[in-house]
């Protein structure tokens, strides 16, 4: 069941990864999620501190959910991640 309180606007996903990103105003991952699954620092350090591809969170491997409109599309993006992850498809 969809909750509107669990998402903020701001959000970044990560298209390859399947991952929903929460950066601050230097470009720092401050929270990460694949899924509804909060991923560690020691795993946002290796995905996107410690990568040297990764210097902009833009278009087309980011996508940024900057409006009210967006945040249901970030909750179904989790709900597919999670489907797809638990093998379901």
């Amino acid at each position: 069941e969809y909750d509107p309180t669990y998402y903020v606007r701001g959000l970044h996903v990560d298209k390859n990864r399947g991952n929903i990103l929460k950066l601050d105003r230097h470009k720092y991952v401050k929270v990460a999620y694949h899924g509804f699954t909060k991923l560690t620092k020691e795993e946002r350090a290796d995905l996107y501190f410690n990568s040297p591809h990764i210097n902009e969170f833009t278009e087309p491997e980011f996508q940024c959910l900057d409006t009210l409109f967006s945040l249901p599309e970030a909750y179904l993006y989790s709900q597919m991640i999670t489907i797809k992850d638990e093998g379901e498809f």
